[in-house]
């Protein structure tokens, strides 16, 4: 994926920025454009990181789990959020937007420090993270958090909402695409493989689905568990 003239980025080869959303919250991703036009995967990989570390902090502060799946999510999420001109924060209201969906749920905060990052709300509220009261729980939560577009946690739903949200656009003749992110532990689960189906069957070239291959899921290793 590349960004496009819409992109949510705004410079030319070598330099520029993320345009926020929100005025409060200042830009922090540069943009730095190769020969073909891409943002620079160096850039990427380093601000992955750099948010992998916040993760981290907001995990143990909020004493929670499920930190490697954070954090082997991360390099997608962040990938998708820069290059997307679509998931640009200023079309949140835009029902032409694209979507974004995370199936695995559990890896709720890598979402949220990404979605802090590219402007959808100010990184101060990152501080919520499993607090009592707080819309910033453990498994994503679409209720009052910015650019959450559906609770999550329960694998195999992703996809299958995802299909929705894709076939629906195509039916209306808009150009939106849906993203979706799936840990191993979905694609172990029968409603994945029927949504993989009937995105086949309907021709959905407008759905992106990434699997984070990290190989390991709460009961062990892959290869052991199926």
């Amino acid at each position: 994926m590349s960004p496009n003239n819409s992109s949510p980025y705004q410079g030319g080869v070598g330099g520029g920025s993320f345009v926020s959303a929100n005025p409060s919250t200042p830009p922090r991703l540069p943009l730095v454009r190769g020969g073909s036009g891409s943002v620079d995967p160096t850039l990427l990989s380093k601000t992955a990181n750099r948010l992998r570390l916040q993760v981290i902090e907001m995990v143990a502060r909020g004493k929670s789990c499920h930190i490697g799946s954070c954090l082997s999510a991360m390099d997608l999420l962040v990938c998708c959020y820069a290059t997307a001109p679509g998931l640009v924060a200023q079309r949140w209201t835009d029902p032409d937007r694209d979507h974004f969906l995370l199936s695995k749920g559990h890896a709720a905060a890598a979402l949220y420090t990404v979605l802090a990052e590219f402007g959808y709300y100010p990184a101060e509220r990152l501080q919520e993270y499993l607090r009592d009261g707080s819309p910033f729980i453990g498994h994503t939560n679409v209720h009052g958090i910015p650019g959450v577009e559906f609770s999550t946690g329960s694998l195999g739903h992703g996809l299958p909402v995802a299909n929705g949200l894709a076939l629906a656009a195509k039916r209306v003749g808009n150009s939106s695409r849906a993203f979706v992110v799936l840990s191993e532990g979905d694609c172990e689960e029968g409603s994945t493989w029927e949504a993989a189906l009937f995105a086949a069957h309907h021709t959905l070239d407008n759905l992106v689905a990434l699997v984070d291959h990290n190989k390991i899921q709460n009961y062990g290793n892959v290869a052991d568990v199926l």
